[in-house]
């Protein structure tokens, strides 16, 4: 995959797997002497992944883990990501920006927005990772994954506000009014950091989409070109929140291809493409 984006001017971020975080938090034992490297693994994984790659495409994140808080894999991924860094920083690399991608499962309270609370469970690995990303580089960012079309599917919202098609605001925050659920969202998570004092984190959304097929009315490709389209028009046009408007937040769809081998249902269809490449519906780049 990296070879094929040589040289094609595509900026590049490259994920580090749940299952990769343990060997990239390895520490060092005292037995072995002063001789051990306790970056070794981090340093083998850099060279192998990203060290050929730097003078042939812009790499502008290393993402560790995937909605690893709280997983199985939470108490590597602090670990993983200092030895990450501290890699970076040795081969001169700062510009790379480190973050870590969660979902709204670590949100305590997303209702209103200005209320957004991490929860008590994920509050102090998510104080501790924030804080690394913080002290880590100017600009530092947190990638976030939200999908609107959860909450509209469990019934919670409304599929205008879902899909960025209503044609008034829905719900009204002090000052704030907001048109559509991923700004709601992200607000939440504004929220949540402001009350940590972490205001100089800048929030990308890592993923988001909406699936084609495996939910009934839910999920049809002309409700996945809807919500994909307007996603994208709203990220081209490089917005803020309304409780951050000078804060204009970059994202990603997800995703490229269908995954058919994932369990049956709708995560087998956040695809624009199928699996055989061919469209799963119209989706055309907005321009502005």
């Amino acid at each position: 995959m990296m070879d094929a984006l040589i040289n094609q001017n595509i900026a590049v971020s490259i994920g580090i797997a749940n299952e990769e975080l343990p060997m990239l938090a390895d520490t060092p034992r005292n037995d072995l002497g002063s001789w051990y490297n306790p970056y070794e693994n981090a340093g083998t994984w850099y060279n192998t992944y990203v060290r050929p790659y730097i003078s042939k495409m812009p790499i502008e994140y290393i993402v560790i883990g995937d909605d690893a808080i709280l997983g199985p894999y939470s108490e590597f991924l602090i670990p993983a990501m200092r030895n990450i860094m501290q890699v970076l920083r040795r081969f001169d690399q700062g510009s790379i920006k480190v973050t870590v991608a969660v979902s709204t499962s670590v949100l305590g309270k997303t209702f209103p927005p200005s209320q957004g609370i991490f929860k008590a469970g994920t509050r102090r690995i998510m104080v501790e990772v924030l804080q690394a990303i913080a002290g880590y580089k100017f600009s530092p960012v947190l990638m976030v994954n939200v999908y609107p079309y959860r909450y509209h599917a469990a019934g919670l919202i409304r599929q205008d506000f879902a899909t960025f098609s209503a044609h008034k605001a829905v719900i009204h925050d002090d000052n704030n009014d907001y048109w559509n659920m991923l700004d709601a969202l992200l607000d939440a998570f504004f929220s949540a950091l402001r009350r940590e004092n972490l205001t100089g984190i800048h929030l990308v959304v890592g993923a988001s989409g909406w699936p084609s097929a495996g939910n009934g009315r839910f999920t049809t490709p002309a409700l996945a070109a809807t919500y994909n389209q307007n996603f994208m028009r709203r990220i081209v046009r490089r917005q803020g929140t309304p409780a951050q408007p000078t804060k204009p937040i970059d994202g990603f769809v997800y995703a490229l291809f269908n995954e058919n081998k994932k369990p049956g249902g709708p995560d087998q269809h956040f695809g624009l493409l199928k699996t055989d490449k061919t469209p799963a519906y119209s989706f055309l780049v907005p321009t502005n």
